[in-house]
């Protein structure tokens, strides 16, 4: 064996070592045994030792058995090792000292360790890590990679075979690996993966936090599920680079699964790059700025194409590339793949010269002034150029494979629809969608033109079909010069011209068919004068369309009536007026609709007014005369709330109001049988919200920014039908309180429905939201799928729902529209006064995460289940379980409830989550049960409660009860009432047999 190297001076814990002494005990295989005692300066390893491990040539160890040690350190050689190692509580460097080089290759074996792992930690040293089997799980540190000062070195971590899982937790520095990791480093700190290696991390990986630094992708996979790459770690001053610090990514081949690429510093001295080199990049989430690493300073962050060109793999995700993709800094860049079944958006400019590829039904939109982009779109992909106007260049050519998508965006203007290129190929079958409304023309309209020197086929129009999302009476047609694809919309039987007297509704050499319209017409204007009159009595139609190009007009005289299911709407920038009364007739159950201009964020210019009034006789009601615009946009008053002569939004009867974004001062009625439907919408300053008897719809966030208290209000006047409120969340915000109802109008609050979506419902600050008349009822319903009443997010308040009246019910739905028991967990605090009801109804779950502050009793009905966590209260209310309805008590310790009434046939649930520990219910004033209760008890994956007697209930006497096990696992032996009256599982102990003669 080679000579043996001793360091001079040890470190401080070296009264704990075991150094290597080499020599003795060896395997079959010739290699050394690291539990041998003659190994070792001081017998044999025990596992609060820590191993100091020194050689200046080439040793295989191995164990020979599975080892746990509390520190292992490699200070110098070369060392190869087998088997497995678990590191209890220190931490393991290679090499631990300065000015030392070591390098270990870990062949096969699973090892864990508990804290740090250092690759090149002494001063000056060269540490070198190669993974090439088997498992290695780190649990509470980053992996560091780099020296512990300014001293040049070289420190590399190779993964080519077997998995690292760097599971560091998020609270500790969000870091999963840091490559050169100390300031002021001047040398170079490498992860390389390869092979069918692969690294999974918890969170982030920090490439140059103080020193360069280098991550090689060259095969494997290198897995960040919730994190992502950033450049220069963001916590270092500026003052701490030397000027050598570049960085760089290389996706040379293999996989990187991320949330996305950036940067965490913008320093002077930083230099960075990533490159496509063969690899992928993978998406794990929607990220609106998925590889960014420009440096806002000087601009010294490149992201290249190279010439064996890359993937980015959506992964079914919408994502946007903003950071300028570069061509290599000589030559010609390969393909950039884009797949993945998502949405890839390229903000950033394109300036790689290789060709990019849409595959695997992906949608790609380009949003920049590229002009240079080589685009191929396979089979099931789609292309849609949403750039400004200035910039819609599709590129230097574009080849549409057949069964390809063309996006038309219809954004900006009806000159923006135009997307050129040098050469337009489609090889098949093309098909083409619209993004937006379509603005109307009676003439061709371009699409696509050719700007190169090229022309389409003459069949082209063969293979060309329009989406189905395209407008009815929309047609495609060739110029003769077959460079240009454009599009006719006709869809409007009756097209004013203005021709005649230019005023006359009823004069039909207005119109296009030289006819006055009638009852089944669709008319569209385009032009007229400022006052259009309708001068013949009953003038009826079926449409009434302002188009895009039509300016503002009045439409004066008697009645204009819409049959059937009437439609208004108004395309344009501008109001568009009825002095004229407007009636809509068709059944009682017709659903009339008014549409007005939504394409802006905010668009008061688009709205339809209806001076002479809505009439709906069918129901002999006045609907609405204030329907004011498409974004419910309106002047907020300083008229009460309360009073009637409040200026209002109105939703009529059976009738229909469709908006991208709501924002509104004013109030809002949507009345019965109406609904509003909308992606987003938000309440501001000081007035009411009140949804009487009709249906909102909330595809998106529902914002309360309140600024004044008790303001925003959920009502309906008693007696008609219960209003519908659905929203994917609700966001309550601005410091004050949002409440149901009026405090001044209590009369006016009845049931009200909400249907939560995922988001659920949410407090910023100490605000609530407040049930405080007499008689209001909310039911809370999940959306069509999972939903929660969320802790608070700021502020010092605990509580979300507060029902502050006597009289006052929450009830809890848990099976959504469809019937699908749903679960509602309650993740922050609701809290009821005494007199108070809240109920649990349905077939799905409410899982109270949280304390919850209770004086108001609480059921629990149909087969509904109320699971409250250990360690939670639920107030001082009392529960009634019904007879097929289930209170459950998850977890290892107390749930307490305020008192407990069971009918016969209700269930009690336990669920263990410990081996140890029972879960328990506690009935805090006590209770006397003398029903027929079923015992269930569950236990989470893994665990086996310990054997023998665990008491489930304490504070009520079961002794009258009787109490049956229903669904039992086979570790339960049995369950019942001991002598306190309190319910026990008898657990069998490990090793029970039952034998039966």
């Amino acid at each position: 064996m080679a000579a043996i190297c001793i360091v001079a001076a040890l470190p401080s814990w070296a009264t704990e070592n075991r150094n290597w002494i080499g020599g003795g005990d060896t395997d079959l295989d010739g290699r050394y045994l690291i539990s041998a005692a003659n190994n070792w300066d001081s017998g044999a390893p025990a596992a609060t030792d820590n191993l100091f491990i020194t050689s200046p040539a080439a040793i295989v160890l191995t164990n020979d058995t599975a080892l746990t040690y509390n520190a292992v350190q490699f200070n110098s050689g070369t060392f190869e090792t087998h088997g497995n190692l678990s590191v209890n509580a220190g931490n393991m460097r290679i090499p631990l000292t300065a000015s030392k080089t070591a390098s270990v290759q870990k062949m096969n074996g699973d090892w864990t360790l508990a804290s740090g792992f250092y690759i090149g930690y002494g001063s000056g040293s060269n540490g070198k890590f190669i993974h090439s089997g088997g498992t290695f799980t780190l649990s509470k540190k980053p992996i560091y990679i780099g020296s512990n000062d300014s001293t040049s070195y070289t420190s590399e971590m190779v993964i080519n075979g077997g998995t690292v899982y760097a599971n560091c937790p998020l609270a500790n520095s969000d870091r999963s690996v840091i490559l050169g990791w100390k300031e002021k480093g001047t040398g170079t700190a490498t992860l390389t993966v390869s092979g069918t290696g692969k690294l999974v991390g918890s969170n982030y990986i920090w490439l140059g936090r103080g020193a360069a630094g280098r991550l090689n992708i060259d095969g494997g996979e290198v897995s960040l599920p919730n994190g992502s790459v950033f450049f220069f770690g963001g916590s270092i001053a500026e003052s701490n680079f030397n000027g050598n610090q570049t960085s760089m990514l290389y996706l040379n081949g293999g996989v990187l699964t991320v949330q996305s690429v950036g940067y965490g510093a913008s320093h002077g001295k930083a230099r960075m790059g990533m490159y496509f080199n063969g690899g992928t990049i993978r998406a794990v989430k929607d990220h609106d700025d998925f590889i960014a690493i420009q440096n806002h300073n000087n601009g010294r962050g490149n992201v290249r194409v190279l010439a064996p060109g890359g993937t980015i793999d959506t992964n079914g995700h919408t994502i946007n590339v903003q950071q300028l993709l570069d061509p290599p800094s000589s030559g010609t860049s390969g393909d950039l793949i884009i797949t993945g079944g998502g949405t890839y958006k390229q903000t950033g400019a394109t300036a790689y010269n290789g060709r990019t590829v849409v595959d695997g039904n992906t949608k790609y939109i380009k949003n920049n002034s590229s002009s240079n982009l080589k685009l191929i779109v396979k089979g099931g992909s789609s292309f849609q150029n949403a750039a400004a106007l200035a910039s819609r260049v599709a590129g230097a050519s574009l080849t549409f494979e057949d069964g390809a998508k063309f996006v038309v965006d219809c954004s900006y203007t009806t000159n923006g629809l135009l997307s050129t290129a040098a050469a337009i190929d489609v090889q098949g079958a093309l098909v083409i969608s619209f993004s937006g409304m379509v603005p109307e023309s009676r003439s061709a309209f371009p699409i696509i033109r050719v700007t190169g020197s090229g022309t389409f086929p003459a069949d082209i129009l063969s293979r060309v079909t329009l989406a189905a999302d395209a407008p009815s009476g929309l047609t495609l047609a060739l110029s003769d010069d077959r460079r240009t694809i454009s599009y006719n919309y006709a869809v409007h039987d009756w097209y004013w011209t203005g021709a005649g007297d230019g005023r006359t509704l009823g004069d039909g050499a207005n119109w296009l068919c030289g006819n006055a319209p009638g009852a089944s017409s669709d008319l569209l204007f385009v032009s007229a004068p400022a006052t259009v009159e309708n001068d013949i009595d009953g003038f009826s139609v079926a449409s009434v369309t302002f188009g895009s190009a039509c300016p503002s007009m009045t439409i004066t005289g008697k009645q204009i009536t819409l049959v059937d299911e009437g439609v208004i709407e108004n395309t344009g920038d501008v109001p568009q007026t009825f002095a004229a009364p407007v009636t809509f007739l068709g059944a009682a159950q017709a659903k009339h609709k008014i549409y007005m201009n939504n394409l802006t964020v905010v668009n008061e210019g688009g709205r339809l007014v209806f001076a002479g009034g809505v009439t709906c006789p069918s129901w002999n009601e006045n609907c609405d005369n204030r329907m004011m615009c498409g974004y419910w946009n309106c002047t907020n008053s300083t008229i009460p709330c309360s009073t009637a002569t409040k200026p209002r939004t109105t939703v009529y009867k059976n009738s229909s109001l469709v908006a991208r974004e709501l924002t509104g001062t004013q109030a809002l009625y949507i009345m019965e049988g109406a609904t509003v439907t909308n992606e987003t919408m938000t309440v501001n300053s000081e007035c009411v919200l009140s949804a009487n008897a009709g249906e909102l719809v909330v595809n998106g966030p529902f914002y309360f920014p309140a600024t004044s208290k008790d303001k925003w209000t959920f009502s309906n006047r008693i007696g008609q039908t219960v209003p519908r409120f659905k929203a994917q969340s609700v966001v309550l915000s601005g410091g004050y309180n949002a409440s149901l109802g009026f405090a001044a109008q209590a009369g006016n609050s009845s049931p009200v429905d909400w249907y939560l979506g995922e988001g659920g419902m949410n407090v910023m600050g100490t605000q609530h939201f407040f049930m405080h008349h007499t008689g209001d009822v909310l039911n809370i319903h999940p959306w069509k799928c999972d939903t929660a009443i969320n802790a608070p997010t700021g502020g010092n308040e605990y509580t979300v729902l507060q029902m502050s009246k006597t009289g006052i019910a929450l009830n809890f739905f848990t099976d959504d529209e469809d019937g699908v028991a749903r679960t509602i967990t309650l993740n922050g605090t609701v809290w009821a006064a005494a007199g108070g009801t809240v109920t649990v109804k349905g077939a799905g779950t409410v899982a109270a995460k949280n304390n919850q502050i209770l004086a108001a009793d609480l059921s629990v009905a149909d087969t509904a289940t109320y699971a409250i966590d250990a360690g939670c209260t639920n107030g001082t209310g009392i529960v009634t379980v019904g007879a097929t309805a289930t209170l459950k008590t998850v977890g290892a310790d107390r749930a307490e409830v305020g008192g407990l009434t069971l009918a016969d046939g209700a269930a009690l649930a336990f669920e263990f989550t410990d081996k140890a520990v029972a879960p328990v219910l506690a009935s805090v004033t006590g209770a006397d049960i003398t029903s027929a209760v079923n015992v269930k008890i569950t236990a989470a994956d893994g665990v086996t409660p310990r054997g023998g007697t665990h008491i489930l209930t304490s504070g009520a006497d079961f002794t009258g009860a009787t109490v049956n096990s229903v669904d039992a696992p086979e570790w339960v032996k049995r369950v019942g009432v001991d002598v306190s009256g309190n319910v026990f599982v008898e657990v069998k102990p490990k090793g029970f047999v039952l034998i039966v003669k």
